[in-house]
C-alpha cells in the first residue's frame, strides 16, 4: 500500500543521492543534482514568481474594486430615485457574476498571463 510506496520513493531518493556522490563526474556537484534539489529550486522559482505577480494583481484588483464600488453606489442612488427595472437588476447581477468568475480564474492561476486585469 501507501507505506511500501513511500519506502520505494525513499529508497529511490537514497539510491539517487548515493549515485551522484559516488560517480566521479557528479561528485563535485552532487548537492545540485537530483529530485530534492529540483524540488527546492522549483519551489523557490514559484515563490519568487508569486511574490512578483501578486502586488500588481492586488493593485489592479483593488482599483477595479474601487471602480465597481463607485458604480454600485451610483446604481443604488439612481435606483432610489428612479423606478429600476428587473432587467437592470439582472444585468448588474450578470456583470457581478462574470467579474467573480474572472477574479476566481485569475486567483487560481489559470491563464494568469492571459487574464485581462483591466476587465477584472
Amino acid at each position: 500500500g501507501r507505506a511500501s510506496k513511500e519506502l520505494d520513493i525513499a529508497g529511490a531518493l537514497e539510491f539517487e543521492r548515493q549515485f551522484f556522490q559516488n560517480e566521479s563526474a557528479y561528485r563535485d556537484i552532487a548537492d545540485r543534482m537530483g529530485v530534492p534539489y529540483l524540488q527546492r529550486s522549483l519551489s523557490l522559482q514559484l515563490t519568487e514568481h508569486i511574490l512578483k505577480c501578486l502586488p500588481e494583481l492586488k493593485r489592479d484588483l483593488q482599483g477595479r474594486f474601487r471602480d465597481l464600488s463607485k458604480e454600485v453606489t451610483e446604481y443604488r442612488a439612481s435606483a432610489m430615485y428612479e423606478n429600476s427595472t428587473t432587467s437592470d437588476t439582472k444585468a448588474l447581477v450578470g456583470l457581478t457574476h462574470e467579474l467573480r468568475e474572472d477574479f476566481d480564474t485569475a486567483l487560481q492561476g489559470n491563464n494568469l498571463k492571459e487574464a485581462d486585469l483591466k476587465t477584472l
